[in-house]
């Protein structure tokens, strides 16, 4: 359980960087309702990490300025896949989210799909032109339970009941979110202002 609050405290925080740019601890605790110390902790572990790094200090209005934190670009990479009846999108970020590369694949006859998926996502992974890969989205145009990371059916992939961001952790070792394509569309114009595939 701490893990995973833990991780989301780190979600909600990078989020919010991702669409601001930078930002202080107290607007941090404002933008995300997590409590002063939460932020605190996060944000020190994530700058030991070097995931953050400080970009000088806020104007004070009398009293200790705040120090000014952004997203490290150099970090790592994020991974954003999209899967449909036909075949599968990768995109590579960095870690604030300006576009790295872009490619499609059609599904192959020989093997499964899953398999398919593992093994883009392998090669991929090993792969550290780019940093290492710190994450990965996967849309799917199906019916998904988000709050279970499952996918419930997708029926041109012969899917049902799918844990598909467990086994995707358990394979790979990351952080593994999975939603409807149409979601993490909107997620994207929320974020970077546009959506795009």
């Amino acid at each position: 359980m701490f893990e995973k609050v833990k991780i989301k405290n780190i979600k909600n925080i990078l989020l919010y960087l991702l669409s601001n740019g930078t930002a202080t601890k107290p607007k941090l605790v404002r933008a995300t309702e997590l409590s002063n110390s939460t932020v605190s902790d996060t944000v020190n572990a994530m700058r030991q990490l070097g995931f953050l790094l400080t970009d000088g200090e806020d104007d004070s209005i009398g009293g200790r300025r705040s120090v000014i934190y952004r997203l490290n670009r150099n970090f790592g990479c994020f991974l954003g896949v999209s899967l449909d009846a036909d075949g599968v999108s990768l995109c590579r970020t960095d870690a604030c989210g300006t576009l790295l590369t872009h490619s499609r694949r059609p599904w192959g006859c020989a093997r499964p799909v899953l398999e398919q998926l593992y093994a883009l996502l392998d090669s991929t992974c090993a792969d550290t032109s780019y940093g290492k890969v710190l994450g990965v989205g996967i849309g799917v145009p199906g019916s998904v339970d988000h709050p279970a990371q499952k996918v419930l059916h997708y029926g041109p992939l012969g899917w049902k009941n799918l844990s598909l961001s467990k086994q995707v952790h358990e394979r790979l070792g990351l952080c593994c979110l999975i939603d409807h394509t149409v979601n993490g569309q909107v997620a994207l114009h929320k974020v970077f202002g546009g959506a795009r595939d």
